[in-house]
């Protein structure tokens, strides 16, 4: 199944006996019972048996196969896109996450590290982790005068950099839709 699934397989699938879809002739079929149906019309029945031929299945491993390979050229053109625009010579800055970063918040620093400024100063800024540590350490800081931070700062900024990839940070259109009260939050600042 690997090579039909180029890898990829639902790890979490482990079929039991009751999303089996089998039914045993001759017995009779609890849902119909359910629906106050007769015994004779429960029943199961066996309304063609197996001839025994089994379909090439190269067709479908063809027609499967071309398709993942088509997903990996979607996605090696998204990231040359994605290169081109957060990659070049100069870094991007954006005004919002700029302002962010001088203004200390009482809540949703947790978010704003995940969705938001991790992102930013990795993805489109390109800084370098020492001083990532430093721009967040003093944001944290500045955010604790507000309002005490309840995390370890420095183990949060290591595990959200560890699983930054790629990611952008969320842009202000979703940041307003996912998280209103944290847009408003930082609007009004």
């Amino acid at each position: 199944m690997p090579y039909l699934s180029s890898g990829y397989a639902d790890k979490s699938n482990h079929p039991s006996l009751k999303s089996c879809l089998l039914r045993v002739p001759g017995t009779l079929n609890s849902k119909c019972l359910d629906k106050g149906l007769s015994n004779e019309v429960s029943m199961v029945k066996i309304l063609q048996r197996w001839d025994g031929k089994r379909p090439p299945v190269g067709y479908q491993t063809g027609t499967f196969y071309s398709y993942l390979i088509s997903e990996r050229e979607k996605d090696k053109t998204r990231k040359v896109e994605y290169d081109n625009l957060f990659r070049c010579s100069k870094p991007k800055e954006i005004p919002w996450i700029e302002r962010l970063l001088e203004t200390p918040i009482g809540d949703h620093r947790k978010t704003c590290l995940w969705h938001i400024l991790v992102p930013y100063l990795v993805n489109v800024k390109r800084v370098k982790e020492s001083e990532l540590y430093q721009i967040l350490g003093k944001w944290l800081d500045d955010c604790d005068k507000e309002r005490k931070v309840n995390f370890n700062t420095k183990y949060t900024i290591k595990s959200n950099l560890k699983n930054v990839k790629d990611f952008l940070p969320i842009s202000k259109d979703n940041l307003k839709k996912e998280y209103p009260y944290l847009y408003k939050l930082i609007k009004d600042e």
